[in-house]
């Protein structure tokens, strides 16, 4: 394919010397994309969920269809141990990675179950002592840790004000949940590990959207959303999750993870975010209860401005079967597929994976170290418990 562009048209007197010369690609990412087939650029933005239970055969099956992009779900059984597993097998130097992520909020949500500060240490505890370099000395320990297990996106900081689970809230100040989503943002970045804000623009108190169809009544203004979210985009915040809340009074017809007018209006246009906006999971009961096909599903979100829909082996066949043939049909624009693949390169730049150093275990122990040490001290400071 060629890496040139046809030349944008000339005035009338310049016009004959314009038209014999093309405009050069100049950007690598450009060329990049432009030697692309469609059905690769698919399988670049196709978002491949994994976890403790994944075998490996899956995972090399994934990877043989050019899949680029994996969230590793957990639990209890996420080991150290099956972590380290996945890592590997996921580090293929045939099918490198480009973003590999879990949601390692720190407190309710973790996957680094092994690290007791990470497990017993909240992010709102810190918050409610106004503790904020501690709050980025655990972000760096996070990102460090994440890094050297070859993650290199944390669905992380959540910024919701409005929540059913207010376990896993900063603050239910939304400048203090600004103030500290930017400091653990900071702390993991220093690591190497990109922050993924979430989830946008809230959350509500009525319900769990994992669980249910959750409806809100909540105003724009009630939910603070460029006071809790603006700070982060204006630190350089690379990627955002959207919520599957309805929000009845702003636009009462669309989740938001599906809303042109909440991802490209708002987060776009008008507050500038130009990272990777990704959806919660597909399979959530709080958008498969709609009755939508996955078909309005992946299309609705495309066209909204989304860029990667998380879903499982089944989802993500089908996503990319139904994607392909929507840009075909003109129902999504490659120049709006070229975004997302953009965006996902793009972070890959920024992030990149790096590969485990050849002491990792002695790595390892040496964080564990330094974290147990940073627990001890904020229960001793603080008189805290576990």
């Amino acid at each position: 394919m060629s890496d040139y562009l046809p030349a944008v048209p000339a005035s009338p007197e310049n016009r004959l010397n314009n038209l014999s010369y093309p405009q050069p690609i100049t950007d690598p990412l450009d060329v990049q994309i432009a030697r692309m087939s469609l059905e690769e650029k698919v399988a670049i933005i196709s978002y491949f969920t994994i976890g403790w239970w994944t075998k490996t055969e899956t995972i090399d099956n994934a990877q043989a269809e050019n899949t680029r992009i994996f969230q590793i779900f957990g639990g209890e059984k996420l080991t150290h141990e099956r972590l380290n597993q996945l890592r590997d097998a996921l580090l293929d130097p045939a099918h490198p990675p480009l973003i590999t992520s879990t949601d390692q909020e720190d407190g309710i949500v973790n996957r680094l179950t092994w690290v007791p500060l990470f497990k017993y240490i909240y992010p709102g505890a810190l918050a409610s002592v106004n503790d904020i370099e501690s709050m980025r000395r655990m972000g760096n320990l996070t990102g460090q840790m994440l890094n050297l297990m070859g993650i290199n996106l944390n669905l992380a900081p959540y910024l919701d004000l409005h929540t059913d689970n207010p376990g896993r809230q900063i603050s239910s100040d939304p400048q203090t949940i600004a103030r500290f989503g930017v400091a653990f943002m900071e702390g993991m970045e220093t690591a190497g590990v990109g922050a993924c804000a979430k989830h946008f623009p809230d959350s509500n108190v009525t319900g769990d959207t994992d669980k249910q169809i959750v409806h809100s009544d909540l105003s724009l203004p009630e939910m603070m959303v460029e006071t809790r979210y603006q700070p982060l985009i204006n630190a350089g915040l690379p990627a955002i999750m959207m919520s599957h809340v309805i929000f009845d009074r702003v636009d009462p017809a669309t989740p938001a993870s599906l809303s042109k007018f909440w991802v490209t209006d708002i987060l776009r246009n008008k507050m500038g975010f130009q990272g990777l906006v990704i959806s919660d999971a597909i399979a959530a009961p709080g958008l498969q209860k709609l009755g939508w096909s996955n078909e309005r599903i992946i299309i609705s979100a495309f066209n909204a401005g989304v860029d990667l829909l998380m879903g499982d082996a089944q989802f993500t066949a089908e996503a990319r079967d139904i994607l392909v043939k929507a840009v075909k049909q003109e129902k999504v624009t490659e120049a709006r597929l070229n975004e997302s693949v953009r965006r996902v390169l793009e972070y890959n730049r920024r992030f990149p994976i790096a590969p485990p150093p050849a002491d990792l275990q002695g790595q390892q122990q040496l964080l564990f170290r330094e974290a147990q040490k940073m627990y001890e001290e904020l229960k001793a400071k603080y008189h805290w418990s576990d």
